[in-house]
This record gives structure tokens, sequence and C-alpha cells, in this order.
């Protein structure tokens, strides 16, 4: 229950209770055979994985330390950096597999030492199939699970992969789902018992992944329904994929009565040129609505899922986890700021797709935390706020070439501003 910082259990009578409490923004969640829990905490601040007893709720940080700079591979899993873990498995030999979501990596924990699995730590789509695990790229991965065999399946992006070690015992990464191209047919298509081969299909923004019973079906969610992935018992075959909940793409709505509306964490109001009535954001409702007359709002960007984005998809079939900041520019065309993920979105007015503007990356030696407001000006370069590394940053037209403008990370309070804007606190 991340809203409210515990970890919470529904018995078969419908009679909810809490297991454990004080984590700041509890997330992914596995359950070992003797029933211990293991939980993510993916606030920016803590970014820690614990081991959790069901019983007396006490709890132990098993992998991450708050704060922690250097990597750690090699060392002990309690004195490495995570960044943001979005879920974590437990496999039957004990090792725990960890989704890095913001480090792009698959850690393994193993006798209490943690190294890299997957992943080389940077995102990007050209990630390879059929090649050493840690060699290729792995962009925010949200979701993991490991089956009797051993394989590690892991849910990122638009594609559902496996890691899967080969008889000269090289761990190498496939797709065993998704990761279609954007003019493949999308997966919340499919109609009712209809089966289809898996990777033929476009998947989006995927997060909740898990094995059924029978130790070899996948289970996974994106942001617009529930799949089933029967892989295939030949590593060289292709499994098929069939939707087992949500609604078909047609059957979403995104207009409401605006007075209906539960809001949860409105943020910021903006004005596009032209147009009376504001744009808003809700941060933890996961979306941008705008206003419109007779008393209605739309849903313009977000599924209501705090998930990675899928770029280049409809406004209202990507994720936007945490919306803050708005500014509009241009035609209608729209900058997002994600509190959640420190990233700027762009809405592209033409094609009402979203689009990369600015991912999260260290300037400075120090990554953005909670950004909030954002501003175009009139030479196209963009301001943002960072608000809890007291500063503004400045980005090119394009994203590119960020730099400090003003603010110096601290907490020490204002101070007046005198000679050099970055050496001034904020």
């Amino acid at each position: 229950d991340s809203g409210n910082d515990r970890v919470r259990r529904v018995a078969k009578d419908g009679t909810i209770s809490t297991v454990a409490e004080g984590f700041e923004r509890p997330d992914g969640i596995d359950i070992a055979p003797d029933g211990t829990l293991y939980v993510t905490d993916t606030d920016p601040e803590q970014s820690l994985v614990y081991r959790v007893d069901a019983e007396t709720g006490a709890s132990t940080v098993v992998a991450g330390k708050a704060g922690a700079v250097a990597l750690g591979d090699g060392g002990s899993a309690t004195e490495a950096r995570l960044s943001q873990p979005g879920d974590v498995a437990i496999a039957s030999d004990g090792d725990l597999y960890i989704a890095d979501s913001q480090g792009h990596r698959i850690r393994r924990v193993h006798g209490g030492v943690i190294t890299t699995f997957a992943g080389v730590g940077t995102s990007t789509t050209a990630s390879r199939d059929g090649v050493p695990a840690t060699s290729t790229y792995l962009g925010f991965p949200q979701g993991v699970r490991v089956d009797s065999a051993g394989n590690v399946y892991i849910a990122h992006g638009s594609r559902v992969r496996r890691v899967r070690r080969r008889d000269d015992g090289v761990h190498i990464l496939e797709t065993v789902a998704g990761g279609a191209s954007n003019a493949a047919r999308p997966a919340e298509s499919l109609e009712p018992g209809e089966s289809v081969p898996a990777r033929s299909v476009r998947l989006r923004a995927l997060r909740p992944l898990t094995i059924d019973r029978n130790g070899r079906d996948l289970l996974v969610g994106d942001s617009h329904g529930i799949f089933r992935v029967r892989v295939a018992n030949d590593p060289s075959a292709e499994g098929t994929i069939e939707r087992v909940a949500g609604l078909r793409l047609e059957g979403i709505a995104t207009t409401f009565p605006a007075n209906d509306l539960a809001l949860r964490a409105p943020r910021y109001l903006a004005f596009a040129e032209g147009r009376s009535l504001p744009h808003f954001s809700d941060g933890l409702s996961n979306r941008v609505y705008a206003l419109e007359p007779g008393g209605l709002a739309r849903a313009v960007l977000g599924t209501g899922i705090a998930a990675s984005p899928s770029y280049r998809a409809l406004g209202t079939a990507s994720p936007l986890p945490g919306p803050s900041g708005i500014a509009f520019y241009g035609e209608g065309h729209a900058l997002v700021v994600s509190q959640e993920q420190a990233f700027i979105a762009r809405l592209d007015a033409g094609t009402n797709t979203l689009e990369q503007f600015a991912l999260r990356v260290a300037i400075d030696g120090v990554a953005p935390r909670l950004p909030n407001g954002v501003a175009r000006r009139s030479d196209g370069r963009v301001l943002l706020a960072d608000s809890q590394n007291h500063r503004i940053l400045e980005f090119g037209s394009n994203g590119e070439g960020v730099r400090v403008l003003l603010g110096t990370t601290s907490e020490e309070g204002c101070t007046q501003i005198v000679g050099s804007s970055t050496a001034s606190l904020f």
C-alpha cells in the first residue's frame, strides 16, 4: 500500500490487516516458501529492499543503502547503491533478484553479496536478444520473477524478457513477449479467448509480473490489461499470449464529470494558448487533465498507473508516474515533469503522442530529486525546479546540454543572492 507506507494482507474472508509499516514508498513484493516477505522501497531517498517477518512485522534491510554512491557490485548488498527498485523476487535457492528500475539493471544477491545479473546501467530501446545478459541495455525494469528451473523473467518497457542459462554457463537475454513495432497490433485489442504468437503484439508500459501456479505461464500487466504468456518448452520456439483481464482499447473512458473526479494530489495548473480553461496535473492519480466546457474533465496524459512511460504511444495510453509541472508552448505542445521518476516528457500536439525530452541524469554529480515546476523560455531553453536539491536546472531546446542555472545543493536555507548564482542557496 504505497500511499499509506505499509504492507497489508487480505485474508480469504476479505478482512484486511497491516503486516508491516514504516516504509517510505513500498512497491514490489515477493513471498518466500516459509512466508517471509521481501519488499522494495522505491522512494528516491531510500531505495532499499527489506526482509519482513510476516508474523511480527519486523523488517531488516537486505539490499541497498540510503545515500550510497558506489554501485557496490562484488561487495555487501547492504552497502550498495540501488536506484528506486521496483520489484524483488526470491529464487528457490534463496538468491534475491532485484529490478533496479532507475539503475536499468537486474541485481542479484547471493550470500549477502550483490552483483549485476542483467543490463549495463543505461536505458535505450536498442536492447539486443541472444547476447549475454550483462552486455546489453535494459531500460527501466519494473517486474522480475524466477521460475522453478531458474529462468529469470523481466518486465520492462514493452517487452517481457527471459534470462536463460545456456549449456556453456552463459546467461542469455531473450524476448518472450511483446517488443513488436508501434505498427503492430496492440495486445489490448485481443478478443476473449484469442491466442496469438507472444512476440507479434505491442505491449505498453509493463509493470506487474508473476508466474502462474503451474510454474511456467506468466501473468503480466501493462497499462491496459492483464495478459497470460504461455512460454514454450523449447527455448527456440515462440510462446503465445492472450488477454485475461482489462478493457479493450475502445472501451476506455477518458472524459468524466469534473465534480466526480477523486483527486488525490492536484499539483499544477497551466493554460494552453487559445484555451480559457486550464490543464492540471494530479500527482497521485498519475494523470494530466484538461477542464472542458460543461463541467467535464478530459484525461490527456497518463493511464492512472505509476509506471515508466511508453514513448511514442498516445498520451492517454502511456503511464505518467507522479506528474507535476506543466508548460505549454507553440501550437499546443506541452512539457510535463514526472516528479516520481524525475524526468521531463513532451506531448506532441500534432500526433497526441508522448515523447522523451530529458531523462533523470546526474548534474554536477547529483541527480534531480522531486522536481516540480517547468518553464520554456522564448529561445526554446527549458528551466526545471529541482526542488529537493535547491536549484534551477536549464536544458537545451531538445533536452540536451543541461546545467545548473541557479542555486546549489544544500539544506542550509535561503541566502541573499550575491555574486555567482550557482553559489546561492534556495
